[in-house]
């Protein structure tokens, strides 16, 4: 995916399949990320849920084990 020149990777993680501990781990480590800056971690754009059960995360490309800045 490739916005305003900047290139992201969307990941999908199935809830559906996680227990409720699961899900709310999913949840805190989405906020997590949402609020984390560290050279060493992707970059966090955003989030959302599709069909309430499929969560949505888009972070920036890492090529080649290098993150893009």
């Amino acid at each position: 995916m490739q916005v305003s020149g900047e290139r992201f990777v969307l990941k999908r993680v199935r809830l559906a399949r996680q227990s409720a501990r699961e899900r709310q781990a999913s949840v805190r480590e989405l906020h997590l990320l949402s609020n984390l800056r560290h050279r060493n971690v992707l970059h966090y754009h955003d989030c959302w849920l599709e069909n309430g059960c499929v969560v949505c995360l888009l972070v920036e490309l890492c090529e080649s084990g290098v993150s893009i800045e």
